[in-house]
């Protein structure tokens, strides 16, 4: 039996501590990409491949609708899934990964 590659997920945070908790809860399920801003996502897509882009709502360096816009202007990511998400003060709970972890499941399986 031959192991499957792990999906991709493109995460854009600017808040280090969101990156790293992110990265940490989904890292066992899905190959888990990190970026600071939306410098160089577009370039990441390509390289990726990823089955996800999750974008911080509250991003202040670069926006997310601003990232949003440049990823479905490139015409390999028009159909990329993306999911909009931020984290309360002192981060998120344990319910709310848990809500996180069954979005991007539900959005992975082609049933939406």
């Amino acid at each position: 039996m031959t192991d499957q590659p792990k999906p991709c997920l493109i995460i854009v945070d600017d808040d280090g501590t969101a990156r790293a908790r992110l990265s940490a809860a989904l890292g066992k399920d899905y190959d888990v990409v990190c970026l600071a801003d939306g410098k160089d996502v577009v370039a990441r897509i390509d390289e990726s491949s990823p089955r996800l882009l999750i974008l911080d709502l509250n991003d202040e360096n670069d926006g997310s609708l601003a990232i949003h816009k440049a990823v479905r202007e490139h015409s390999r990511n028009d159909s990329l899934p993306v999911l909009f998400r931020t984290m309360r003060a002192g981060g998120a709970k344990p319910w709310e990964m848990l809500q996180l972890k069954r979005c991007i499941a539900y959005l992975l399986s082609g049933e939406r």
